[in-house]
């Protein structure tokens, strides 16, 4: 069994990602939204099935970018303040742009970038080992492979199963459970 372990910095945000763990598989926005998804951001790394935990050398950080949401990179830097995973500590960096995109293992794109960002790009991400996150069904439909999506005042967790196929990832039971599955011709 799988513990997650959780810094008591946001405890709105904790409480909000555990009751996705719930039948109903979204969590109520009672903090900012951008504090919930940093929280759902952050318990990822717990549930997801990275291809080779051995890609990561020794002494090197887990590395978290985000592209286009100062808020959401404040906010995963305090919740990951003095956390490590598999013994190595956090790194959250913030970029302006897809070109500063480098050496990541999660990258969150806000839905203002991922307007401007072609499936290409998403693409090239998820087969260089990149786990993509975005906000939106059309980060999914331009191929990145989690989508934090607020509906009636909710995160739900959506899950694009046919791109993190192609790129090897995979998901823990539990969170397969809760979450959404993506199908395109459902979203549109």
């Amino acid at each position: 069994m799988r513990c997650l372990v959780l810094p008591a910095i946001s405890v709105m945000a904790v409480i909000a990602f555990f009751s996705a763990l719930t039948p109903i598989a979204t969590a109520a926005i009672t903090a900012k939204p951008d504090q919930v998804r940093a929280a759902f951001i952050y318990n990822l790394t717990n549930f997801v099935n990275w291809r080779d935990r051995e890609f990561i050398q020794a002494g090197d950080c887990f590395t978290i970018q985000v592209l286009g949401n100062r808020t959401i990179a404040r906010n995963l830097k305090l919740l990951t303040d003095n956390e490590k995973i598999w013994g190595r500590p956090f790194k959250i960096e913030y970029r302006d742009s897809p070109a500063q995109i480098n050496n990541c293992h999660i990258l969150y794109m806000d839905n203002s970038v991922t307007e401007t960002i072609s499936p290409d790009l998403i693409r090239e991400l998820n087969e260089s080992d990149i786990l993509t996150i975005g906000d939106s069904s059309l980060f999914l439909e331009k191929g990145g492979i989690i989508a934090l999506i607020e509906k009636n005042k909710r995160i739900q967790v959506v899950i694009n199963l046919s791109a993190a196929k192609k790129t090897g990832f995979s998901f823990d039971a539990q969170l397969l459970k809760v979450a959404r599955i993506f199908s395109p011709s459902k979203e549109q």
